[in-house]
């Protein structure tokens, strides 16, 4: 059963005297460790892409069982933006996040073929960043008349003890376009985006009436929420045009930051699995933006 509610924002006790503060600490970074095997047991079949070439992920099986669905009328029909729409979701946005985590642009390319349908022109940067590897791409999608955009997500424990280290000892970093975000989330933004705009810059140019889709699970989907931002702020993209859907995505920014999102009434939503702690780890100061959607079964990221 899949509902909608609001995360209370309850900050870490970090006053009193050092043994307090340490404890508190310690506690954080327990929390931190759970969450991460937690995660990774939750979201297993999103590591679409960590497949050779003759090696297949749980995920990559149940994308190839969802392109024998690909031509049916009932994937087919039009979706209904005007509320949460599953269908969506989980037959075009969910291929689109677990795709990001492909070695290559070919790799990503098979893997929403598959899932999705005919997809053209994948670009895909990728740079090392923790033991791991940040990653985003953008492509097309003909037949619904969409761009995408996806985002790789946390890969190694360091990437997401090092998330965590920025929200408490780093200054928030300025988002232009209104509030805070988090160091970590802008900087790793940024150098994607820097890599990949020209790409998009010149699809969006070509086909100036299709609608722009952006994904992304875990750090992914912090990073797709700061796209979207930057989209509709910077390129003046029609709201209406700009479907945002997340996996598993952790806090981005201040209250400010989430406000001045949720003003811009998109469709934008945040599924959420009912034990996955990854979306919860940064409370001090931190906001949630767009609608959530919980699932209280056993995966809501089952195709």
């Amino acid at each position: 059963m899949k509902f909608r509610v609001s995360f209370t924002n309850t900050p870490l006790n970090c006053k009193g005297r050092n043994n307090q503060w340490t404890s508190s600490l310690r506690r954080f970074f327990d929390r931190l460790k759970r969450c991460v095997f937690m995660a990774i047991n939750d979201h297993i079949h999103l590591r679409c892409a960590m497949l050779h070439n003759l090696e297949m992920t749980s995920l990559i099986t149940s994308l190839l069982f969802a392109s024998t669905l690909a031509d049916s009328s009932e994937d087919r029909k039009e979706f209904n933006f005007t509320s949460y729409d599953e269908n969506f979701a989980k037959r075009i946005m969910l291929p689109v996040s677990a795709a990001a985590y492909a070695k290559d642009a070919h790799a990503i390319e098979t893997c929403l073929k598959n899932a999705i349908g005919n997809v053209t022109d994948v670009y895909q940067y990728s740079y090392p960043c923790q033991n791991g590897q940040c990653s985003g791409y953008v492509a097309k999608l003909p037949e619904y008349g969409a761009i995408i955009i996806g985002f790789r997500g946390t890969q190694t424990v360091n990437q997401l003890l090092q998330q965590g280290i920025d929200g408490i000892f780093k200054s928030w970093s300025r988002w232009d376009y209104g509030g805070n975000v988090l160091f970590y989330f802008h900087d790793v933004f940024h150098t994607l985006w820097g890599k990949i705009e020209n790409h998009f810059y010149n699809y969006v140019h070509q086909q100036p009436g299709w609608d722009v889709w952006i994904s992304g699970h875990s750090l992914g989907g912090a990073l797709a929420t700061l796209a979207t931002s930057y989209l509709v702020e910077e390129y003046k993209l029609e709201p209406e045009k700009v479907k945002l859907v997340t996996f598993g995505q952790p806090r981005v920014g201040n209250r400010v930051f989430a406000e001045r999102f949720d003003a811009r009434n998109l469709y934008a939503y945040r599924l959420v699995h009912a034990r996955d702690l990854v979306p919860g780890i940064l409370k001090t100061g931190y906001w949630h933006q767009g609608g959530e959607v919980i699932d209280s079964s056993l995966s809501c990221f089952q195709l």
